[in-house]
């Protein structure tokens, strides 16, 4: 096999790496005691050497290095979480206090610097001038999850606590009304940062807002859909909130497993979730998430000279926004799998997206003859009649194998 990359290799000089992470155009960054590096690397060095590389301190100045006496000024932290948005182009740090800096990488995402930062206590301020709920709910920031611009266009980042408490967070001083996220991939600059406020608060469901909990959230994973945060301090009572956003939280003495979806209704204007109630053992260590290949719709068509050099031109900027919409996207990947690993095993969990979905598999369903299909107490959901007429449409049409008859059943449902 040949290597078609050298491999450099960096000091750290003593550094204790916390978090690392890449951006879609190749850039590497690393969180080490209270400063965010970048990991330069070249191709040639000096006089058409090899490959070299550098890091760079984009948290500390020129300044501070030469007059050290300036460190006294500033608290020391310690960064805990880093977080990319690419399809903003923005970096998002955590740090152990609760700080969330804001760093710009420019509109087409090759360059960097510092916006500003939000503090914990600010967040807090503003939730109890809103809520009035009591400060422990906000006591520690646990995980940072940016919101892609397929998703949302005013809803940059969510925050969640270590109580289970979701902060919707928004980079933008003025919300942008009737846009769509494809006229927006082009245009980067309507995207900037310009300032960092609190949009939405969620609390945790069946908790009462104003009284602090039992949850011990620490960690958490996003994807396009979803959001997995667990929590693995307690060897009997783990739950996994898989929220649509998801999450993993310790309650009582009752393990159980409650999984939140707001996938069902992502083409709608209001935050609804699915809730179901499952069952998981032991302390939960990892939650992987596993998704198919998305499948293109077939097309017939003659490529033409724009596409044939749509390859070369990727390297020139932004890749052209060829995400379908939300609810196509849906139906192309109707499921998912979630991989919960914990002391007692692994948990493999299938999220059934979107309700299509869940209409098929009730359809399925055996029934008695001469009786009316019985569908589950919460069904159907609140949806218009268009929206099931629909997705007894998409049941008709499509090409997955399922019981014969769910088809029958479908169009006298």
């Amino acid at each position: 096999m040949k290597n078609i990359c050298q491999i450099v290799k960096l000091p750290l000089d003593g550094l204790i790496v916390n978090d690392l992470c890449t951006t879609g155009n190749g850039r590497i960054f690393f969180g080490a005691d209270d400063n965010l590096f970048e990991l330069e690397y070249f191709c040639k060095g000096w006089f058409g050497t090899g490959g070299s590389c550098r890091k760079t301190n984009h948290s500390k100045r020129l300044l501070n290095y030469l007059v050290p006496v300036l460190q006294i000024f500033y608290a020391k932290d310690t960064v805990f979480q880093l977080a990319i948005d690419d399809s903003r182009h923005l970096l998002y740090v955590l740090m152990k206090s609760g700080c969330i800096q804001l760093f710009d990488l420019g509109v087409d995402g090759r360059s960097i610097q510092t916006f500003g930062a939000l503090y914990r206590e600010h967040i807090e301020h503003m939730a109890r001038e809103s809520c009035n709920v009591q400060p422990e709910l906000f006591h520690e920031l646990v995980a940072l999850t940016p919101v892609p611009l397929g998703q949302s266009v005013n809803v940059n980042l969510i925050v969640t606590t270590s109580k289970g408490v979701r902060v919707f967070i928004s980079c933008l001083a003025s919300p942008l009304f009737g846009v769509e996220p494809s006229s927006l991939v082009h245009q980067q600059q309507l995207l900037r940062a310009s300032a960092m406020r609190v949009l939405h608060i969620r609390f945790p469901p069946e908790t009462p807002a104003t009284v602090p909990h039992l949850l011990n959230i620490y960690a958490a994973h996003r994807d396009p859909w979803s959001v997995n945060i667990h929590s693995g301090e307690s060897p009997t009572n783990s739950l996994l909130h898989a929220d649509g956003r998801a999450r993993a939280r310790r309650a009582g003495h009752v393990p159980n497993c409650w999984a939140h979806s707001s996938a069902c209704f992502a083409v709608g204007h209001r935050f609804v979730e699915h809730c179901v109630q499952l069952r998981i053992r032991g302390n939960v260590w990892k939650i992987v998430h596993s998704r198919p290949q998305r499948r293109t719709p077939k097309e017939h068509h003659r490529p033409t000279a724009a596409a044939s050099s749509a390859r070369e031109n990727a390297l020139a900027g932004p890749p052209p926004n060829d995400d379908y919409p939300l609810a196509i996207e849906q139906l192309q990947n109707p499921v998912e799998k979630f991989h919960v690993i914990t002391s007692k095993g692994i948990y493999v969990f299938r999220a059934l997206f979107p309700v299509l979905e869940l209409f098929r598999r009730c359809l399925a369903q055996p029934r008695r003859s001469g009786t009316p299909k019985q569908f589950p107490g919460n069904w159907p959901p609140p949806c218009h009649r268009l929206k099931l007429c629909v997705m007894a449409l998409g049941v008709l049409c499509s090409d997955q194998t399922s019981r014969p008859g769910v088809s029958l059943v479908s169009i006298h449902n």
